[in-house]
């Protein structure tokens, strides 16, 4: 039986360096060369949709911060989209295992989320995320994963 630490988790999207490109020849329905990409945050059914870097391209950056309640969930998803008129666009998903940041020994380390579309690498997204176990967690950590890119 899996024991969970439960508490908030804060989670912060705040760049990308993209490899796949929506925009085809560098034209969309917006008329715009670049892609207007953000990210989509899911933790068990809470979803969280950033705001849209317009004309990021492939290296957006994002300012927005997402408060979870953490329970049994495992996993946190991302998702990195480009917003068009018609249809966003998938650019690439990914996710990261919640025990592995949960129950780091260390306060802070790095991180960098590794992103596909069809099986193949579209990109790498860098997130903050907080963990604040509740009062009644046993073993839980204050931790937090700060993602650089270097």
């Amino acid at each position: 039986m899996k024991s969970y630490v439960s508490g908030k988790l804060l989670v912060k999207p705040r760049s990308a360096k993209l490899t796949r490109d929506t925009e085809l020849l560098g034209y969309s329905s917006s008329h715009s060369s670049k892609m207007d990409p953000f990210v989509r945050v899911k933790v068990g059914d809470q979803t969280f949709t950033s705001g849209v870097h317009k004309k990021g391209g492939k290296t957006p950056s994002w300012s927005d911060v997402f408060e979870y309640a953490r329970k049994t969930e495992e996993k946190i998803t991302f998702e990195v989209l480009d917003k068009d008129k018609l249809k966003d666009d998938l650019v690439g998903a990914g996710s990261l295992d919640i025990a592995k940041i949960c129950g780091k020994s260390q306060k802070s380390c790095s991180e960098v989320v590794k992103i596909y579309y069809k099986d193949k690498e579209s990109g790498e997204l860098a997130v903050d995320i907080d963990f604040y176990p509740d009062s009644s967690s046993k073993g839980g950590i204050i931790g937090k994963i700060k993602s650089v890119f270097k």
